[in-house]
């Protein structure tokens, strides 16, 4: 039994669904115990529920993102767990605290090799570190069986700074001839109005239900963010038959096939990125049918690294 620590505020996303779906793939029993990050998280029944629960009978525990590991004060308890850390936010760097933390717990779960080597850089074993990419639900995520899809371009999550809206707007004005479907929540906050109102960008509010079809359907992934993790959207799009242009980050480079897509510099310009889009775009019509990540990138692989020997 796997006692899994994460915060409140990523109850019912991609991080509890790691935790859940890896651990039903592979056979692990886990209980979840919500860390409170506002105030009026320690007043829900749910909490105190799901509390009580997780403290027992529990064999390991798994914390979920660095900030769980941060808010723990009990070093045994540590010294037995393990950290999913997917990526620190601004320039990576890692507090003397929370290092001293990551030197005592018994594994860390990385998404990409460059997370590897920037621990490994700051002295960490890199015996007791693994890379877990993520996951990809082939049920949901999976090729065309008929050549039915569309002539548009695809950006998939929740607009913040570090998906690098500015860019993304430069590379809408700059084609007014390719059609862009963003989908997820706040682009209107970060987006200017001339964008908002372009007639070549759709913007979509997120629903898991519709996002495999838009996978599916799309010529082309656009990931321009700035700092990732994952992005666990360019596994799915490239399990659904779709070629992927993003930026050198999380674990771009590590999984995307040279064949079916291209990794940019971070500084990369919208004419640098509008020549590739050009370039890739005709890939869609050799790749519909293929799940170009090879079967790989399942939830039992991803269980493995999390409660695994």
């Amino acid at each position: 039994m796997t006692e899994v620590r994460i915060l409140t505020s990523h109850i019912g996303w991609i991080l509890e669904a790691f935790a859940r779906e890896s651990a039903l793939a592979f056979g692990e029993q886990i209980t979840i115990n919500p860390i409170p990050v506002r105030k009026r998280d320690y007043l829900s029944s749910r909490y105190w529920r799901r509390a009580k629960l997780g403290r027992s009978s529990r064999d390991k525990v798994l914390f979920v993102h660095h900030e769980t590991l941060n808010r723990s004060t009990d070093p045994s308890l540590i010294r037995d767990s393990r950290l999913l850390l997917t990526h620190f936010d601004g320039q990576g760097a890692i507090n003397p605290k929370l290092l001293q933390k990551l030197f005592n717990i018994s594994r860390i779960i990385v998404q990409n090799k460059r997370m590897f080597s920037h621990l490994t850089n700051n002295g960490l074993d890199s015996a007791k570190i693994r890379v877990g990419y993520g996951a990809v639900d082939r049920s949901k995520y999976f090729p065309l069986v008929d050549k039915t899809y569309q002539d548009f371009i695809l950006i998939v999550g929740d607009c913040k700074l570090r998906k690098n809206p500015k860019l993304i707007s430069e590379v809408v004005l700059a084609n007014p001839d390719k059609n862009f479907v963003i989908h997820g929540f706040d682009w209107d906050k970060y987006l200017s109005k001339e964008i908002l109102l372009s007639p070549n960008v759709k913007i979509i509010r997120f629903t898991k239900v519709q996002n495999p079809q838009l996978m599916r359907q799309a010529r082309l992934l656009l990931s321009l963010s700035l700092n990732e993790g994952g992005p666990i959207p360019v596994l799915e799009a490239l399990a659904s038959g779709t070629p992927v242009l993003a930026t050198e980050t999380g674990f771009c480079k590590d999984v995307i096939p040279a064949e079916w897509g291209v990794v940019v510099p971070q500084n990369s310009n919208s004419a640098e990125i509008s020549a590739l889009i050009q370039e890739l775009l005709p890939k869609k019509d050799e790749c519909w049918s293929q799940d170009l990540l090879n079967g790989k990138f399942t939830w039992r692989d991803l269980g493995e690294v999390l409660y695994g020997n």
